[in-house]
């Protein structure tokens, strides 16, 4: 993993196919959301796996993606829409697996989808 980690691959890749979001590699939650969709990404843990090689590890993913909107009325469907933007976009992306979007609340605050997702890492070199 050392200085490449999923999750910095993960930013990157987010970052070069939704250029009109803001994504960020951390879990804490901006101030507002403004006008452009959030996606926050951070390895939620790291799992040794004895049937990998031994220098592989699996990295769970969290993704929270949310939208700021000034009428009630249409956040529901900016933030489905941001969602089906993010589905799309990590859906090339080979060494990563998706699972599934939930519905929630993050920090009590911020309704959006959060997004689980699992990755193979290597640590150190082949």
């Amino acid at each position: 993993m050392g200085e490449v980690s999923a999750r910095t691959e993960l930013v990157a890749a987010l970052r070069a196919a939704l250029p009109n979001y803001r994504v960020t590699g951390s879990a804490l939650v901006p101030s507002g959301i403004g006008s452009k969709p959030v996606i926050g990404v951070w390895q939620q843990s790291v799992i040794r796996r004895e049937e990998l090689h031994h220098n592989r590890v699996t990295v769970n993913l969290e993704l929270w993606v949310l939208v700021g909107h000034e009428d009630p009325e249409k956040a529901d469907d900016a933030l489905d829409d941001a969602l089906d933007d993010v589905v799309t976009a990590l859906q090339p992306i080979t060494w990563l697996h998706w699972t599934e979007a939930q519905r929630g609340v993050l920090e009590g605050t911020f309704p959006g989808y959060n997004i689980t997702a699992t990755a193979v890492a290597t640590i150190g070199t082949e």
